[in-house]
């Protein structure tokens, strides 16, 4: 697993988070996608929304968290961010997807 970011490599230094009272935990247990169309004053509400902390030290303004839950064992969440604050609409969250970056997260 790897992290994506203007289609190169990009090293965050941990690829798994909490997942205790967090968004990706929220993902993960109602199986459906999960919008943040404004991350930059999302970490400060909760202290366990590391991930979140890491996008936005990133410049990261807005994602969409994608479970992933049936193609293995493992369930983790798939992101999709970009540096652009509100820049995902609904239709972001149905098939097909098509992001600006890319973060997988194992959790």
């Amino acid at each position: 697993m790897g992290t994506f970011s203007d289609s190169k490599p990009e090293e965050l230094g941990i690829l798994r988070f909490p997942l205790k009272n967090t968004l990706l935990e929220k993902c993960l247990d109602s199986g459906k996608p999960l919008h943040v169309p404004y991350i930059p004053g999302v970490p400060r509400q909760n202290p366990s929304y590391r991930f979140l902390q890491v996008l936005a030290q990133r410049q990261r303004q807005d994602a969409i968290f994608l479970p992933v839950t049936s193609q293995g064992p493992i369930p983790g969440v798939l992101v999709f961010a970009t540096r652009k604050a509100h820049a995902y609409q609904p239709e972001h969250t149905q098939p097909p997807y098509t992001y600006h970056a890319c973060y997988g997260v194992a959790v």
